[in-house]
């Protein structure tokens, strides 16, 4: 009986090793052929053409060399130089599976060439079925994967990509390595990396680098868990594809993170619900131009932990016409329908500016301000991640202004959707004080404002010539910062040295336009009399004087006048 046995499992043996004898001599002589036949049913029934230089067939692997994948109208798509399939019959002969047949495959120097048109279409896309299918059930490619056990690798790819809907940008990764690894019951581990072309520069002399790694199970969607690695990635180009705002543009910035990323859902739909993810980012080497501005925001260094939509700005730091700009604080994103396309974010963010000069800040911001000396900052930023708002507190112990000493300043501010609000001004000199509030808005070439200042006993020392101080006044500023119309009126105006001393009091109202100064309802009173002005004018670019005087009993002093001679006595009208 065993002899018998034995004799039946040898007959079989034998039977098996001359089918596959015979298997591995009728592909190894017509491998080319095969493969020819294989493609030429495959391009009959997808938009697109695949090309083959050459099938080698082995017991131990398939080889095929000079692969192409082209679209209808020639466009190259992609590019494969060597694929080579190991097999592994033994295996496939003990569980009696074909997939078990089939071992490592190996993919060498593949270049891909993804393209977007000026209509946005995706070369890639246009790949789809020549006949439209009648069952539209999904294949179960699950099912056929998860029976595959081997890996499946790609070493030195690359891939041009292009995009002429935005102004043909271009972008180059080279060193793509990756490699799967498949495993029994629906898993699979995965390693990406590659290496984003970038221009040398000061802060990133050499390429960067990106790394995905992690495991995922086939037959749940989604069960993943990732980490992301990004090493000295240079954000200036990637910033002109995602169009920045137009009031600001980077100008050099480095990143390096590493996050990971974990799912288990029911469906890919509640991804988003179910994903957790968290770790570091740091921006380095930062640099912004911000419109209306002279000088950049440079130096500028963030680092932030991330867990699951909440970042924790760690440390923020820039700098800017000198000044040290520090700030912390928290970013929140979210989707409140679980699609990245709505998703939402708010700001919270406290920054402090600890001296800053102000001469140096209005040559940053090409403005001419006749005040010199430090200020000090805290702002807080609090509003929509899109478009926040700020409110913030400047405050300064002493300054000049026309080398007149302000003892003590103080000024709080708003911004929201380009407004800058100064909802307070405060400032207290050695004699006299001022108090204002405007705001100015910042949509166009140049910025609009709208100030009112006020103040009372304020000496005019070292602003006049002549010295003097006002009582009160009240001053209004509308237009631009190189072209304002100014108006105000003031009163108790008196206390001048030199021929002005004999005016006692006076009060006016003014209104300066250009390089004209007019005033209207002057009233003085000298130690000579008293004059009414309805109305004067003075042009100081070209100097021109017009002026309707009304007196009352004023005294002239003697005055002598060319081709005349002296003049004196009282005038009345």
């Amino acid at each position: 009986m065993l002899k018998v046995g034995g004799i039946a499992v040898a007959s079989l043996a034998a039977f098996l090793l001359c089918l596959a004898g015979l298997l591995y001599l009728c592909l190894s002589q017509s491998a080319d052929s095969l493969a020819q036949y294989g493609l030429s049913v495959l391009n009959n029934n997808f938009t697109g053409q695949v090309q083959l230089e050459r099938a080698q067939f082995s017991r131990k692997s398939l080889v095929l060399e000079g692969v192409s994948l082209k679209l209808d109208d020639g466009e190259p798509l992609a590019n494969l130089e060597k694929a080579e399939l190991d097999f592994h019959w033994f295996r496939g002969l003990i569980r009696l599976d074909y997939m078990a047949v089939l071992g490592d495959l190996h993919l060498h120097n593949l270049s891909l060439t993804p393209e977007i048109d000026k209509s946005g279409r995706f070369n890639f896309a246009q790949l789809n079925p020549t006949k439209p299918k009648k069952d539209k059930k999904r294949w179960p490619w699950e099912q056929y994967f998860s029976r595959y056990e081997g890996n499946v690798s790609l070493d030195n790819g690359s891939a041009f990509f292009r995009d002429w809907s935005r102004g043909d940008f271009c972008a180059q990764l080279d060193k793509l390595n990756i490699l799967v690894t498949a495993k029994p019951a629906h898993k699979a581990e995965f390693e990406i990396s590659f290496v984003p072309l970038q221009k040398a520069n000061s802060w990133a002399p050499e390429n960067g680098k990106v790394e995905l790694k992690g495991k995922i199970r086939l037959d749940i969607a989604p069960d993943f868990d990732a980490t992301l690695n990004l090493a000295n990635i240079d954000l200036v180009r990637w910033s002109e594809y995602y169009h920045l705002p137009q009031a600001v543009r980077l100008l050099g910035a480095q990143l390096d993170s590493q996050i990971w990323a974990n799912c288990k859902a029911p469906t890919w739909k509640q991804t988003l619900e179910k994903l957790n993810y968290g770790g570091h980012v740091k921006l380095s080497h930062g640099s912004i131009m911000a419109k209306h501005c002279q000088e950049p925001i440079e130096n500028i260094v963030l680092e932030a932990d991330i867990i699951s939509g909440v970042a924790s700005i760690k440390r923020l730091k820039a700098q800017f016409a000198d000044a040290l700009l520090s700030a912390g604080g928290k970013v929140y994103i979210w989707s409140p329908s679980g699609k990245i396309k709505d998703w939402q974010g708010r700001v919270k963010l406290d920054a402090t500016v600890p001296e800053l000069q102000l001469r140096k800040l209005s040559r940053a911001l090409g403005m001419k301000v006749p005040i010199s000396g430090k200020i000090s900052t805290e702002l807080n930023v609090d509003g929509a991640l899109r478009n926040p708002g700020a409110k913030g507190k400047i405050k300064s112990a002493k300054l000049a202004y026309a080398d007149k000493e302000i003892r003590q300043l103080s000024i709080d501010v708003s911004w929201k959707d380009k407004l800058l609000t100064i909802e307070s001004l405060k400032a207290q000199a050695a004699q006299g004080s001022i108090q204002g509030h405007g705001y100015a808005l910042f949509e166009g070439s140049k910025p609009q404002l709208v100030f009112n200042l006020n103040g009372q006993d304020l000496s005019l020392q070292g602003i006049s010539p002549l010295g003097g101080h006002v009582g009160q006044f009240n001053v209004s500023m509308v237009g631009t910062a190189d072209s304002p119309f100014v108006y105000g009126e003031g009163s108790e105006v008196g206390g001048f040295s030199g021929a002005a001393s004999m005016l006692e009091s006076a009060s006016a109202q003014f209104m300066v336009l250009g390089d004209t100064v007019s005033l209207n309802n002057v009233r003085a009173h000298t130690n000579l009399g008293q004059a009414t002005v309805p109305y004067a004018s003075y042009n100081y670019k070209h100097p021109y004087l017009y002026a309707s005087v009304q007196t009352d009993n004023l005294a002239l002093p003697s005055v002598s006048v060319p081709s005349i001679g002296s003049i004196s006595g009282t005038v009345s009208g």
